[in-house]
């Protein structure tokens, strides 16, 4: 099941990036945007990036 072709990406009201979450996500803007510091993993059978949290705080 496919949600959204593109995604926006906001920081403070803002757009930061947009376009494919392939392609824009990533472990600097996931720090920088919301302060996660985690891991963007792709795996097989998944056709989307899987983000996983590096720590819970």
């Amino acid at each position: 099941m496919m949600i959204a072709d593109k995604i926006i990406i906001l920081k403070e009201g803002e757009i930061y990036a947009q376009g494919k979450a392939d392609s824009i996500m990533n472990s600097c803007i996931l720090k920088e945007v919301y302060g996660l510091q985690a891991q963007v993993c792709r795996f097989a059978g998944f056709s989307k990036p899987v983000i996983v949290p590096l720590e819970m705080g």
